[in-house]
């Protein structure tokens, strides 16, 4: 816009009608800028009102729970390459001392920092629309998405005992067709190879 401003001010030929058409165009690119700005603190204020919703969707779902568990794996983890090295199981305070190790650790690196906010963030951002998102914070705020909240978990693990329970009462007839289609797949190359050696007329 200024080397506009420039040109029209500046210029010796150019003429009144030339001269205006410089200041119209100069309104336009100045129009325009504004327009841009106004697009970009939209933008801005839109990653601000995700950023806010998940914060409160982490909050709902205690998300921060997961570095409890993530230190519990951790621990899992440390304690089975002890107990490698060492041929023996450990003792419960030496398992206590890791899980409270880990746990500093985990809060360190991933609450202290924001980088679980970070990560969650990241990936609320690429699925969810911000509408979506704000449709999910309200369900999850409605009673239904309380109760969804609360029995939840309780439904995936039952669900997972359920269909254990069910899957024991066919475990040795699929074991069974299952040794069967792979014999019959054994059955089927040999064959294959026979018949290729048949025709290339090796023994």
């Amino acid at each position: 816009m200024r080397h506009l401003l420039v040109l029209a001010t500046a210029s010796p030929k150019l003429t009144p009608k030339s001269c205006l058409s410089a200041k119209a165009a100069a309104r336009l690119l100045l129009l325009l800028s504004l327009l841009l700005c106004s697009s970009l603190n939209t933008a801005r204020a839109y990653d601000e009102v995700k950023a806010e919703a998940v914060d409160e969707l982490m909050k709902i779902m205690e998300t921060r729970k997961l570095s409890g568990l993530m230190a519990q794996a951790l621990t899992s983890q440390l304690a089975q390459m002890l107990q490698k090295q060492a041929g023996k199981s450990l003792d419960k305070a030496v398992l206590d001392i890791i899980y409270a190790e880990a746990q500093v650790i985990m809060y360190e690196k991933y609450i202290l920092n924001n980088k679980l906010r970070e990560i969650f963030y990241k990936l609320y951002d690429e699925y969810y629309t911000r509408d979506q998102l704000l449709e999910v914070l309200a369900f999850y705020k409605s009673p239904a998405g309380k109760r969804t909240l609360e029995v939840g978990s309780q439904i995936s693990q039952r669900s997972m005992v359920l269909a254990q329970e069910f899957g024991a009462t066919f475990s040795e007839e699929a074991q069974q067709r299952i040794m069967r289609k792979l014999r019959d797949v054994s059955e089927q190359l040999e064959a294959s190879e026979r018949t290729r050696k048949a025709q290339e007329g090796k023994p």
